[in-house]
């Protein structure tokens, strides 16, 4: 899923969190890599440092999209075409991921986040069989986030 923008730093360029959903077994969960606490000392300096630590929360559907509707936050779903054993290892993949000793990462607003966690994931998932399409050449990450 992709949630809309923020105002708040955090939020500026949106979020990632994956939705499984098992309607024979009536589960519907968020797993969400941007789980953070704004009780560590000088949160805003150390993520803009690159030295927050995240980790994997795991709620209820209703629950997420409910939190981002009562700030007006847009959240889009993708569908992903997966098999069987596909979405049974996703589910396996992303219940380890969700393990205490798992769970806690360094978040790098580039190389580390919500995003690149559930790419990896679903990238572990269907055996890397994803077509990437070309970068952009010669743009430094300045010119990306501008």
């Amino acid at each position: 899923m992709t949630c809309a923008p923020g105002t708040e730093i955090y939020a500026l360029f949106g979020h990632t969190a994956l939705r499984y959903e098992d309607k024979a077994r009536g589960e519907d969960w968020v797993f969400n890599y941007g789980m953070f606490s704004f009780n560590t000392p000088h949160f805003i300096y150390r993520f803009v440092k690159g030295e927050t630590d995240y980790e994997l929360g795991v709620t209820r559907y209703p629950y997420f999209e409910g939190s981002y509707a009562m700030r007006g936050s847009s959240v889009y779903q993708q569908t992903l075409n997966l098999t069987i054993s596909e979405k049974q290892e996703l589910r396996r993949l992303l219940e380890e991921n969700y393990l205490p000793e798992n769970r806690v990462y360094r978040y790098n607003f580039f190389y580390d986040n919500c995003t690149t966690r559930a790419r990896d994931v679903i990238e572990r998932c269907i055996e890397g069989k994803v077509v990437y399409s070309e970068g952009k050449e010669g743009l430094s990450f300045r010119d990306i986030v501008h």
